[in-house]
């Protein structure tokens, strides 16, 4: 699936939403797709944005670990700035859960309070 942000809409239905807008994070979950490539426009700063999955992504639906720009990620969130400096986002699925990846506190996304609850 390829993509395209800038001015004008594109034709290609993929949504990237964020739970944390006024702070532009975004929670990982499984791909769909087996790749997307976004391609970033000024005023974005990379050329392109690629999310990859292991193969079937349809029968292995559980993230065992993720790579951003080769390096392992355990955080279960990126930026909005991640994505548009470009790179490469890459999930390694599993058919079952990997209940380790992105469940300690430092993997969660920032807190939008200042109190704990």
């Amino acid at each position: 699936m390829d993509a395209s942000w800038g001015p004008e809409p594109s034709p290609i239905a993929l949504t990237i939403d964020s739970k944390h807008a006024p702070v532009s994070q975004y929670e990982l979950v499984s791909p769909v797709f087996d790749s997307v490539v976004i391609r970033l426009q000024a005023p974005y700063s990379g050329n392109k944005f690629t999310i990859q999955a292991s193969e079937n992504p349809g029968t292995t639906p559980y993230i065992q670990s993720v790579k951003l720009n080769g390096q392992d990620h355990s955080q279960n969130w990126i930026t909005f700035g991640d994505m548009t400096a470009g790179g490469e986002l890459q999930f390694a699925l599993g058919a079952e859960p990997d209940k380790s990846w992105g469940s300690t506190a430092q993997d969660a996304p920032p807190s939008l309070s200042k109190t704990e609850p």
